[in-house]
């Protein structure tokens, strides 16, 4: 890996990870949900350290270029992400269900007690 991409490598991670903490202490980020994209910004340091690791890992795990791995990590990486986007928003919704039904009793029990 080349210096100058290791440099620009090791900005862009640290940039993340500022990013990623200043919107959690702006409160726009809860911790919990921010926390994949510290270990993200986490890894890509741990990419700029230790470059020959992910040559290492990518010839363990039988990738023919490290990139190929970097690329099977990214897609693997916003699959998890989606999928844990869609399980919380499939949550959400069945909260707003639950008490859009909830007022709705409310509003009748009220209705009736006013008559």
């Amino acid at each position: 890996m080349s210096l100058t991409l290791r440099l620009e490598m090791l900005a862009l991670s640290l940039i993340l990870i500022f990013i990623i903490i200043r919107m959690v202490n702006k409160n726009f980020f809860s911790l919990k949900k921010s926390s994949p994209w510290l270990l993200l910004g986490v890894f890509c340091l741990l990419m700029v350290i230790f470059p020959d690791a992910v040559v290492w890992l990518s010839e363990i795990l039988s990738f023919k270029s490290p990139m190929n791995f970097l690329f099977f990590g990214a897609i693997v990486f916003l699959l998890l992400m989606q999928i844990l986007n869609t399980y919380l928003s499939t949550r959400r919704d069945a909260n707003v269900k639950k008490l859009v039904q909830e007022i709705s009793l409310l509003k009748a029990k009220i209705e009736r007690m006013e008559k």
